[in-house]
């Protein structure tokens, strides 16, 4: 159980013993319309998936009743909100807690249980380098996924356009040489070896990439990284 990078099982020792975890079906809106002698229901928007919950069960025990209730609080910290592995899975899912529910079964030992609301399963990062103007991979998971990507060139440029991670075409004006331009879908920012430069920047979205195979064009040779998580339904 590994919560925002910190192992659970290891922080609280005997202390807890983690019982089941569950993941329930997202909650899934279709948007048909079935039209006065239609055959078949017109789609007007596209099915939307969104959150689902996670129900973790375990045994809080210590050498006191405020004891437990301070392992309980620090639990509940933990699971405030982020990034959350699951036992004996890969998957990374988002969360943002949802509620506890306790139980004092004996003299000083808690059922404890937290539910999370979770937004988005996350398979293993993906980091891919290429160097050129054309670069061809294909997108891993089952949705949608924001994508980061890192540039560098070895000349300076009055400007760089990079196209396929976004509708319309991105450009960067007045690009020094050797400096690394960050294109972050995540946190939707633009920078210069680590500062702002959303000003020299035309963009209407930040980098997305769908699942299937894609091609990034640069107007100009450049050492690149492509970054994300494989989003899956």
């Amino acid at each position: 159980m590994i919560v925002n990078g910190t192992d659970l099982r290891t922080k609280y020792g005997l202390n807890v013993v983690w019982l089941s975890q569950t993941v329930n079906p997202r909650t899934v809106n279709v948007y048909n319309n079935w039209l006065d002698g239609a055959i078949d229901p017109a789609k007007y928007k596209k099915t939307k998936y969104t959150e689902f919950e996670i129900y973790i069960e375990m045994l809080v025990k210590s050498e006191s009743k405020e004891d437990c209730e301070k392992l309980m609080s620090s639990l509940m910290a933990d699971f405030e909100t982020g990034i959350v592995q699951l036992d004996d899975m890969e998957f990374l899912y988002k969360f943002d807690i949802a509620n506890e529910q306790k139980e004092l079964k004996k003299r000083w030992l808690y059922h404890y249980e937290l539910t999370l609301t979770g937004h988005a399963k996350l398979g293993k990062p993906v980091n891919e380098s290429f160097t050129g103007t054309e670069y061809t991979t294909t997108i891993k998971g089952t949705a949608e996924t924001p994508a980061v990507l890192s540039l560098t060139s070895d000349i300076a440029l009055g400007s760089l356009t990079v196209e396929g991670l976004t509708e319309d075409i991105i450009t960067i004006s007045n690009v020094g040489r050797n400096t690394n331009i960050l294109i972050d879908g995540e946190s939707c920012i633009v920078t210069e070896n680590g500062e702002d430069i959303f000003d020299k920047v035309d963009l209407w979205s930040f980098p997305r990439a769908s699942p299937g195979d894609i091609t990034i064009k640069l107007g100009s040779t450049c050492s690149a990284k492509l970054s994300y998580y494989p989003r899956y339904i």
